[in-house]
């Protein structure tokens, strides 16, 4: 999803690594449908790439298990692949949930309601069932009117999933949402609607974040990180070191928090 400005932004940083060491970088989005990342793969080996870094669409990926893939050096990035054999970069998404959880509780909140993802995609998958988990942990009902989700995690969707909250007579006061663009879309539709008592809690940080008027919590990911950790798995095979494969490396997110001055600071772990 090209649209979404976490994406760029770790598409930028491996770029300009890769490009110090003489790569170029073709682009394809499939624009989470698994037809599109079917042609675009199949686009890739017949230009006989050097490597892959992937960002899968689904947790399902048989097409990832062809054998013209065996000499091409692959890195998923962000998500898993179900029965994939490949080195892979994540971000502890439960251990950032849980966090946006429990803060809005400690604020006061003990109704919470989810905006996110299908859980058929694997980062809206681990944030679902942290928000599940956490709520039990912390001895909170869980109101099924209000856990939201959809294919899309973009910003109509945010806009769309916010107003079906609020179709009800006593939605919470309190949401986590799962992604910048879902979190930007229910922004908008709060305050188009004049909507003043609510409290979001958020995956993903970006430079704008201050700029959003209900977020008090938010999960930071650190991007250059993620992108620099991909490249240097992706080097390391195409120089044929194939030690401790398939490598999983998991980096954990930066919890930041809104300050009475406006301004958002880091809570260490």
């Amino acid at each position: 999803e090209m649209r979404n400005t976490f994406f760029m932004k770790v598409l930028v940083v491996m770029e300009q690594l890769l490009a110090k060491k003489g790569y170029s970088v073709i682009i394809a989005s499939s624009n989470d449908s698994v037809i599109d990342e079917r042609k675009n793969l199949q686009l890739f080996i017949e230009r006989n790439v050097d490597g892959l870094i992937v960002i899968p669409v689904g947790l399902i990926g048989e097409h990832f298990k062809t054998k013209a893939l065996n000499n091409i050096p692959m890195v998923i990035l962000d998500r898993k692949l179900e029965g994939v054999k490949s080195d892979t970069v994540l971000i502890d998404n439960r251990y950032g949930v849980q966090e946006m959880v429990k803060a809005l509780k400690d604020e006061g909140f003990d109704r919470i309601g989810y905006i996110g993802g299908s859980p058929t995609f694997y980062t809206a998958k681990e944030r679902l069932e942290s928000f599940y988990s956490t709520m039990k942990e912390l001895g909170l009902e869980t109101e099924e009117e209000f856990i939201l989700f959809d294919k899309g995690m973009n910003l109509q969707r945010g806009k769309d999933l916010l107003e079906k909250a609020f179709a009800s007579p006593n939605p919470p006061q309190a949401f986590f949402i799962a992604n910048d663009s879902l979190h930007l879309g229910a922004t908008i539709y709060a305050l188009e609607h004049k909507i003043k008592d609510l409290s979001f809690a958020s995956f993903d940080y970006l430079s704008y974040a201050p700029l959003l008027t209900f977020c008090r919590h938010a999960v930071a990911q650190p991007l250059e990180e993620m992108g620099e950790e991909t490249v240097s798995l992706l080097l390391k095979r195409l120089n044929g070191e194939w030690d401790n494969y398939p490598s999983c490396v998991v980096l954990p997110p930066r919890i930041m928090r809104m300050g009475s001055n406006g301004t958002f600071s880091v809570i260490e772990k």
